[in-house]
């Protein structure tokens, strides 16, 4: 998606301040905002209880909550391109949580599936 916002002429800077995200209104786009913001949390109780599959079990949440975001909200078909970047820095904050959680795991992710 990322790939194809840039050949669309859409961009995100390598930073997103946060005002980037203000037209996320949408319940969905709350909701995931609400998920990744618990990764810390499950990534440190994971860690002291010894217990990684707390982070596997917490991303395949994630993804499931992303394949139904993304099917109702088509990033690229955004009416308003505020929007558009707005859930652009979204899909990459998700990537980058999921990155985060592999690595943790001790598996490499791969650039695109």
């Amino acid at each position: 998606v990322l790939r194809k916002a840039a050949e669309a002429g859409l961009t995100l800077p390598e930073t997103v301040d946060l005002a980037v995200l203000e037209p996320l209104s949408e319940p969905e786009d709350l909701a995931l905002l609400r998920y990744l913001d618990r990764f810390e949390d499950v990534a440190l109780g994971a860690a002291q209880a010894l217990a990684p599959h707390h982070i596997s079990y917490y991303l395949m949440e994630l993804a499931g909550l992303l394949h139904s975001y993304y099917a109702k909200h088509p990033v690229l078909q955004a009416a308003e391109p505020s929007l558009a970047l707005a859930r652009l820095a979204l899909l990459r904050a998700v990537g980058q949580v999921v990155k985060n959680g592999l690595e943790l795991l001790g598996v490499s992710a791969p650039e695109s599936m």
